[in-house]
């Protein structure tokens, strides 16, 4: 992992001040960009050790400096005269303190995105809406964890807004990229399932993923789903705002869904007057009403006229990185490989079952992991789900194969055509898989993002070739 610095940050001095390891003279210079792999470091970089118990990164410092590291973050006392070497005692507090500090000294409007899922088709498209409104900067790809999310932070330059994504799976990690972003506006995309192994409850995970609220900006605001109450939320009710339900603040109302995605009016109530027709987003489905949602309500909420959000939503919809389409042979191929929990499945089997009109629906699940205790019951209804959204023929494949298996069965997906391979199978799935779909067939990848799901399309896609 490698950012390029912000101009604000460059200077090591200045920097050191933000990390909390204090200014020398000896700590002179400017810097390129920070480095989490000593592999990635360019001549000018900071490189972070990040501590480990299947590798440490001190023990890369010496190859970070030959590659031209202009200095070191890390735990371990080694080099203990060299004012390059900045010991911290944690590398990730320490970055969260640096990105913290940025924030406060240069950061305008900010808007920090979390939830179950939909974090990153909410993040990428809340940034396109926004430069209806002014410049923009905002965290790439998937740097949402608690090393990713302050790179990003230390990597914005000054701009109208900066979007953020932060995305927590254990209990107590939210509350530190929640204070460094001190969000504007804080999005909540929703709450489900996902990690829920590593919870033990939903009330737990509801909690985490509610502690976002409770590190709003003196005059930030939250976005959240109806269901959510108000009493998990840390903040006052006046800077709560619900969508989702014909009572809350923001809603869809005269949804059509077809081949080519949803479109829907939004109206905005309560303490907004406001009707917005004709908005479309390129997802069917649930996925892409509850994108919908959002990107108009903090366009609401952001001081978006009409025809701005009207503009900014359409170019959101250009953005999203959900459902690619590809064309293997006489095949429709939807590419939704990247995560997968047992709501974004049940999303993505509600949007296939429009984008694949009449072609026969084909599904190749991977397993849906860290659900822990609540994995048996989950694959198995995931199973009786993707039977339900019209799926006729089953791939499973993982741990939990033969759960899924079952509730397709249960479903109503004949036994012939469900096809279950076990996790050491992964060789025989794909020298089988081309054999297996019917010409013409429309075929969803998904799957938890370890289980590397896309290898399974390419199997499929290169060999129409």
């Amino acid at each position: 992992m490698r950012i390029e610095l912000a101009k604000n940050c460059r200077d090591l001095a200045a920097l050191r001040t933000f990390l909390g390891v204090g200014s020398t003279e000896d700590a002179q210079g400017m810097l390129a960009g920070i480095a989490t792999d000593s592999r990635e470091v360019l001549p000018g970089d900071l490189f972070v050790a990040l501590p480990g118990k299947r590798q440490n990164g001190a023990v890369f410092i010496e190859d970070a400096f030959r590659a031209g590291a202009a200095a070191v973050l890390t735990e371990e006392k080694t080099r203990a005269d060299d004012a390059r070497v900045l010991f911290v005692p944690s590398v990730t507090f320490a970055l969260l303190r640096a990105a913290g500090e940025y924030r406060r000294r240069y950061g305008k409007t900010v808007v920090a995105v979390t939830g179950s899922t939909g974090k990153t088709t909410a993040k990428e498209g809340i940034s396109a809406l926004l430069r209806e409104k002014g410049s923009v900067q905002y965290s790439r790809g998937n740097f949402n964890s608690n090393i990713g999310m302050p790179l990003s932070l230390l990597s914005f330059e000054v701009s109208d807004f900066w979007v953020s994504e932060i995305g927590v799976s254990h209990t107590g990690e939210m509350r530190e990229p929640a204070r460094a972003a001190m969000p504007d506006l804080a999005v909540l995309t929703n709450v489900g399932t996902a990690h829920i192994g590593n919870y033990g409850n939903f009330a737990a995970l509801q909690a985490e993923k509610a502690e976002i609220t409770a590190h709003l900006s003196p005059v930030g605001a939250a976005l959240v789903p109806a269901e959510v109450p108000n009493a998990v939320l840390g903040c006052p009710a006046e800077k709560i705002f619900h969508f989702g339900s014909a009572s809350a603040d923001f809603f869809a109302e005269k949804i059509v869904n077809g081949e080519k995605g949803v479109t829907l009016d939004f109206t905005a109530q309560n303490r907004y007057e406001r009707k917005i027709c004709g908005l479309s987003f390129p997802i069917a489905g649930k996925i892409g009403v509850s994108a919908l949602e959002i990107l108009a309500s903090v366009g609401v909420l952001l001081g978006l006229t009409d025809d701005e959000i009207m503009r900014g939503v359409a170019a959101a919809g250009k953005k999203t990185p959900r459902f690619r389409v590809l064309e293997a042979g006489d095949k429709l191929l939807f590419d939704d490989t990247y995560n997968a929990s047992p709501e974004s499945v049940a999303g993505a089997l509600e949007s296939f079952a429009h984008r694949a009109g009449d072609r026969v629906r084909v599904a190749v699940l991977g397993d849906m992991l860290e659900l822990g205790a609540y994995s048996e019951a989950l694959h198995d209804a995931l199973g009786e789900a993707a039977a339900r959204s019209g799926v006729s023929l089953l791939v499973s494949y993982g741990k939990f194969a033969a759960f899924t298996a079952r509730g397709a069965a249960r479903g109503g997906i004949p036994a012939s055509n469900i096809h279950i391979f076990g996790k050491d199978e992964r060789e025989r799935l794909k020298e089988s898989l081309p054999c297996l779909l019917p010409a013409d067939a429309a075929v969803l990848f998904k799957g938890s993002g370890a289980m590397r799901m896309n290898e399974f399309l390419l199997v499929v896609k290169e060999g129409t070739i």
